[in-house]
């Protein structure tokens, strides 16, 4: 028995959201997870204690404040899950550093296009915005203010107010991925391009204002940047404009897209994904074997991609995330091919 509990004042709460108190117990009786938020002031040895009924909850702290969970082990991650929207052909998802601002793009095949979909309650409500198009990727600044999203056979868009308005950008072209830095000022997209020789990698480095293409024409598929935009990963893979499979490497960059280099060049491999971490260090990437069984290997480098190595099980990796600041890693691979995806995270 604790003796430091015997002073909290306990609440029954069936809210999706609480303002947390110093020094209270929350009994939480929601059906979908809640969204608890630190008190503004603290003071050592104050506490607050949670009971969860079993459908999860998320802290959220203020700023200047620090939540540390190395204690809670692995198996804290991602522990709970809450389905939020609709089913849609979802394509990809982005986060603002506090985990408050969402955002998420569908392509939309059945419809002729999909919606960008922004949340600015960690994922409680959500709200379609900009126009429909067929998305294939969406990025956002650490404080979720600014928001870019990358449509195939269509334009690149951006938005400065957290998704509320959105403006186009650059031409018409096969985009298939897009990343930006931290503060939102330096972007990288991909282009995968309209004929089987390709597209190219092109950079911003003024909010999406002015685009300037980089590297060679290739069947582009995934990109990253770190949080100051100087380190950025592209890779070649899923298909080509003909659905054909599409294979070659990994292309790094550590001076903000002037050069690349090619990395794990010792085979042509389908990459499905690729990360990098918020200083650059730590750098990710997946490839699915051609999608056929067992699968291929989960690639990391820990020295800005100098050098690699493959680990983790072998697995049909079909997408990949990395916290920013945390490390933390997500991967979503399927068990047979076409069949239903799960997760693993590092």
């Amino acid at each position: 028995h604790d003796p430091s509990l015997d002073r909290l004042s306990w609440r029954t709460v069936s809210t999706q959201s609480i303002q947390a108190e110093p020094n209270h117990g929350y009994r939480l009786r929601s059906r979908q997870s809640v969204a608890i938020t630190l008190p503004q002031s603290l003071v050592a040895g104050d506490v607050v204690r949670v009971v969860d009924s079993g459908s999860g909850w998320r802290l959220l702290q203020n700023s200047n404040q620090v939540v540390v969970v190395e204690e809670l082990g692995v198996r804290a991650t991602a522990r709970h899950w809450t389905k939020t929207e609709a089913d849609y052909q979802w394509t990809s998802v982005a986060s603002s550093d506090d985990g408050t601002k969402l955002a998420a793009v569908a392509f939309g095949v059945r419809d002729r296009g999909g919606q960008i979909w922004v949340s600015t309650n960690a994922g409680l409500n959500w709200r379609a915005v900009g126009p429909q198009r067929y998305w294939t990727s969406c990025a956002m600044s650490a404080d979720g203010v600014t928001m870019a999203a990358a449509a195939a056979f269509g334009k690149l868009y951006l938005s400065t107010n957290s998704g509320q308005t959105w403006q186009s950008h650059d031409v018409l072209r096969n985009w298939t991925g897009i990343a930006c830095s931290a503060d939102g000022r330096n972007l990288v997209a991909v282009d995968n391009g309209t004929n089987v020789e390709g597209g190219f990698i092109y950079i911003s480095k003024d909010r999406g204002e002015t685009w300037t293409p980089t590297e060679h024409q290739r069947t582009w598929h995934f990109v990253d940047s770190s949080a100051d935009g100087k380190v950025l990963a592209a890779c070649v893979g899923e298909g080509n404009v003909k659905g054909e499979l599409a294979f070659g490497y990994v292309y790094v960059s550590r001076d903000g897209g002037i050069t690349w280099k090619a990395c794990l060049t010792d085979a042509l491999r389908r990459w499905t994904g690729v990360a990098i971490s918020g200083d650059g260090r730590v750098l990710c990437a997946i490839h699915d074997n051609g999608s056929v069984a067992p699968g291929g290997q989960f690639f990391v480098s820990l020295d800005g991609g100098e050098t690699w190595k493959g680990r983790g099980p072998t697995q049909i990796w079909c997408r990949l995330g990395m916290a920013k600041s945390a490390g933390t890693i997500v991967a979503a691979f399927r068990d047979q091919p076409e069949e239903i995806q799960q997760l693993s995270i590092s």
